[in-house]
């Protein structure tokens, strides 16, 4: 074998083998297809991740249930917790990726400056010793003048090892888990909005039906007090 494919062999193993980490492989989460819900008249018996991102809430055709849920979804600190991460998580994911790319710096200044008549340059004219010309040379030196700088430099990793891939994968995967606690906090915040609602919508109706149930007993009341009047029945009905 000759030397330059030995050497080509040789750097193609040390490659492979300082990769790295090993390759990510996403676990099987032995989920159902589907979920088995209640029959209710007014909500579907099904409901999937499609329905709950389609406003799911909205089955119930109640206006002030959906105005709830849009004021619960805007105010909720949990839920503007998770939007937070879900925008840090994405941003930590463009700097990341970042590293794949050249990275270039550039920078540019400019300062006026004048020296001192008294300064080192002084001293270094007399040391010299020019009586004839001095004043004339220090008034020139101690002139103001413009100093301009400018500086650019560029770097670029090359992800011989895949640091930079594998920190992109773990990168996405943060960002995955944020949106999915998002959706959970969201979810959360409207089952919660919902129940409390259904519930008061319950006890209202309950109420509606105890206040009929005092004004059949009212109504009930007044007849036997008249029957009792007109000799029908005795106090003992009205009591």
């Amino acid at each position: 074998m000759r030397p330059a494919h030995l050497l080509l062999l040789t750097s193609a193993v040390l490659t492979t083998a300082c990769s790295v980490g090993p390759e990510f492989t996403r676990p099987e989460i032995a989920a159902p297809a589907r979920w088995e819900t209640i029959q209710t008249k007014d909500v579907a018996s099904r409901s999937t991740a499609q329905d709950i991102d389609r406003q799911w809430w909205k089955s119930f055709n109640d206006a002030t249930l959906n105005d709830l849920a849009q004021r619960a979804l805007g105010a909720n600190f949990d839920v503007r917790l998770a939007a937070i991460r879900v925008a840090q998580s994405r941003a930590q994911r463009k700097g990341v990726a970042g590293d794949r790319w050249p990275s270039v710096n550039a920078s540019a200044s400019y300062q006026r400056e004048r020296l001192s008549e008294f300064g080192t340059g002084t001293r270094l004219i007399d040391a010299i010793g020019a009586p004839g010309n001095r004043d004339a040379i220090i008034d020139a030196l101690s002139q103001g003048h413009d100093v301009y700088q400018a500086g650019f430099d560029a770097s670029w990793e090359l992800d011989l090892w895949g640091r930079v891939r594998h920190a992109i994968e773990s990168a996405d995967a943060s960002a995955t888990a944020s949106v999915e606690e998002l959706h959970a906090a969201q979810l959360s915040l409207l089952a919660e909005v919902t129940r409390g609602y259904l519930e008061l919508r319950g006890i209202q109706e309950q109420a509606r039906i105890a206040d009929s149930d005092i004004q059949a007993g009212e109504e009930l009341l007044q007849l036997t007090e008249d029957r009792a009047a007109g000799g029908l029945v005795t106090q003992l009905d009205v009591a």
